[in-house]
């Protein structure tokens, strides 16, 4: 699950299902960006959300009846909330699982990589 990926003018978040040792490589991405929301994400006031300005970040994980069904993103900035968009499904159910093999995934726990790219001024972590 690639929680934050990011550069000065787009942000995704992209589950990655997996069923046994096959993965869904190109997974099922959320980008503002890509849909067409040019002024969505970067440094500057005409921006929705302006990285040069703190912002929090906030995804959630929605289960219904034990089951992942949706992946959901908004930003905290400036006390407002901006609603981003959501993941209700992703590939394949058959061939790898789809939202309800991410779940399964995610349930068991996982390690966090990070790695810095300029996409924010400053990033501060706080898992809550």
């Amino acid at each position: 699950m690639d929680i934050l990926e990011c550069n000065s003018q787009a942000t995704l978040m992209t589950p990655h299902p997996c069923k046994g040792n096959s993965c869904d490589k190109s997974g099922c991405p959320y980008n503002p960006y890509a849909q067409g929301q040019k002024s969505f994400w970067g440094p500057g006031t005409g921006k929705t959300v302006d990285t040069s300005k703190p912002v929090t970040v906030v995804t959630q994980f929605i289960a219904t009846g034990g089951k992942l069904t949706q992946i959901t993103r908004k930003y905290i900035q400036n006390g407002k909330q901006i609603n981003s968009g959501s993941i209700g499904t992703c590939g394949n159910e058959g061939t790898y699982g789809g939202m309800t093999q991410m779940g399964v995934s995610l349930g068991r726990g996982s390690r966090s990589l990070l790695s810095t790219q300029p996409c924010l001024a400053s990033l501060e972590i706080n898992p809550s």
